[in-house]
């Protein structure tokens, strides 16, 4: 049906789909810190993300997201945590709760320059079909 209506306009089909306005990458996500069935000792979540979503460019996006993670692992380091890379390299810790986690990322967030809520932003992939048992959810981290 596209290629049908990209022909009637004379239109290449990418141009048809994507319009005339200019070409933008998307925003990239990265994955920094797991817990869940990811990690050991950890929070519920399974993944913790970073967002920079309020950068202009990608390549400032991803300068950012290798940032914040060097920043991630000098924020554990001087909390004491030992710290271990996810098999897919996210970093993960014996954190105590899911907000524990939240905080410590928005701790990197700023030591590496950026501003939370505005440049950067926390993202979370709480796999809640991990949570499901016996009928409900359960957070087991949060008591």
């Amino acid at each position: 049906m596209a290629h049908a209506a990209a022909n009637s306009q004379n239109l290449p089909l990418y141009r048809y789909l994507g319009g005339e306005g200019p070409f933008r990458l998307p925003v990239p996500a990265f994955d920094i810190f797991c817990g869940g069935s990811h990690a050991e000792n950890s929070s519920d979540f399974q993944e913790y993300l970073v967002i920079p979503a309020g950068l202009p460019s990608f390549r400032e996006a991803l300068e950012a997201g290798a940032a914040v993670y060097k920043s991630l692992m000098e924020v554990l380091r001087s909390r004491g945590y030992s710290i271990n890379e996810g098999g897919s390299g996210p970093l993960s810790a014996p954190v105590h709760s899911n907000q524990e986690g939240v905080e410590l990322i928005a701790s990197a967030i700023e030591m590496a320059g950026y501003k939370l809520g505005e440049q950067c932003f926390i993202g979370i992939d709480a796999a809640t079909s991990e949570l499901y048992k016996d009928g409900k959810y359960t957070l087991d981290s949060e008591g």
